[in-house]
């Protein structure tokens, strides 16, 4: 139940902050008392960083009391997501880093069909650093994909993926 109390409310949160650009802030800017007095919609963007953490910190638990554990088919249902997550994030992060200039156009054709020609021009003298920090965010969550796995048939100590975390935590924020 506080999966998915958390995740609504990740998402709830993510399109809350993508402000105009969503059905959903316009109907919370008619039927929420004081909306139209907040300055900054985008701020909101820390209760989704705090869903995800606190959802990663529930599957870190899972993960542990799974690879602890003597439930075999416990491991087999997260090992078997695990491959999920790792092929969708391949897939979706080698076709991003390829084709960036087609999904930043699918993003603005979605949800921000009004750029002005300045910020399209500005957003387009990105595209290179927007590619490198694709491929560093795919790197970042295959090594926690891998760590998990490797956590899962035992082939590391709990400690090591805890220092295995803490690393791909300290690299990424660096």
């Amino acid at each position: 139940r506080r999966v998915w109390f958390f995740l609504g409310g990740g998402i709830l949160a993510l399109l809350y902050a993508l402000t105009y650009h969503t059905p959903l802030f316009r109907l919370c800017y008619e039927l929420v008392p004081g909306v139209q007095h907040f300055r900054s919609q985008g701020m909101i963007a820390f209760l989704y960083a705090f869903c995800a953490c606190v959802m990663g910190a529930g599957g870190v638990d899972h993960l542990l009391d799974s690879a602890a554990g003597a439930q075999q088919e416990s491991r087999d249902r997260i090992l078997k997501i695990l491959k999920i997550i790792g092929g969708i994030l391949l897939a979706g992060g080698v076709a991003g880093i390829l084709l960036t200039r087609f999904s930043l156009d699918a993003w603005i054709g979605l949800i921000y069909s009004d750029i002005t020609p300045q910020k399209r021009q500005v957003l387009e003298a990105a595209y290179p650093g927007i590619r490198s920090g694709a491929a560093i965010c795919l790197a970042m969550a295959l090594a926690g994909v891998a760590l998990a796995w490797a956590r899962l048939q035992r082939k590391i100590p709990t400690a090591s993926l805890f220092w295995g975390l803490g690393l791909i935590v300290l690299v990424d924020t660096w």
